[in-house]
Order: C-alpha cells, then sequence, then structure tokens
C-alpha cells in the first residue's frame, strides 16, 4: 500500500497476523472531494472532520437507518446507532475518527464526512 492515496469519507481495512506500525503521511498539496455519493444499501464510510462527531451530526442530510462500526480495541463491533434510535442505539452516539463504519441508507444520498 506504499504511496497510495488515502481519500476521505472512504474507509480502509488494513489485516495482519501480527503487531505493525502503519504510518500515515498527509499531503497539503492533494485535494478531494468533501462529499461522497452513497447508495440505497449498505455503504463503507468514514469520517472527514476536526474531531468525533454524533452520528445524528455525520448523517444529518441522508437519509439513514442504522451505522454499525468496528471496535478496534475490542476487536468486536459496537452497538448499532439507529436513526431516531435511544440508549445504546442513540443516534447521539460517536462516530469516530479513525474508525470507518458501515452505514446503511434507505435512498441515495450525497454524504457530506465533515459536516
Amino acid at each position: 500500500m506504499e504511496n497510495t492515496p488515502i481519500i476521505p469519507l472512504y474507509v480502509y481495512c488494513v489485516y495482519s497476523t501480527n503487531n505493525k506500525i502503519l504510518l500515515v503521511e498527509f499531503d497539503d498539496e492533494l485535494h478531494f472531494p468533501e462529499t461522497r455519493l452513497l447508495k440505497a444499501g449498505w455503504n463503507a464510510v468514514g469520517l472527514s472532520a476536526e474531531e468525533h462527531m454524533t452520528a445524528k451530526a455525520t448523517f444529518f442530510k441522508l437519509d439513514w437507518r442504522s451505522y454499525l462500526s468496528w471496535n478496534k480495541e475490542e476487536q468486536k463491533y459496537n452497538s448499532v446507532i439507529q436513526n431516531g434510535g435511544v440508549g445504546r442505539n442513540s443516534d447521539e452516539n460517536l462516530v469516530r475518527l479513525w474508525n470507518g463504519g458501515w452505514l446503511y441508507m434507505d435512498s441515495d444520498g450525497t454524504y457530506l464526512g465533515n459536516a
């Protein structure tokens, strides 16, 4: 993956059978679109923002139903965040930087990753 550009709003899965350090360098000269077209159904998405954001704020312009992210520390999926959900499924739960997830869309929409 050396010299592979990492494009904001997309997800990159890295698998290793042993511990490795992954260095990510940012190139201020590269400019990527700040939006991404998502289709109805499941989409792998990332967050391009300065800090973690609630799911409600992150996906506010989308017709979304569920967001499922991977907990890299515990090596398991987090609780599903649901649009309009409550408790552990509340859309007030955070979408975290450097931690992609699966977003289920009821219809196509344009994702603003740094809402």
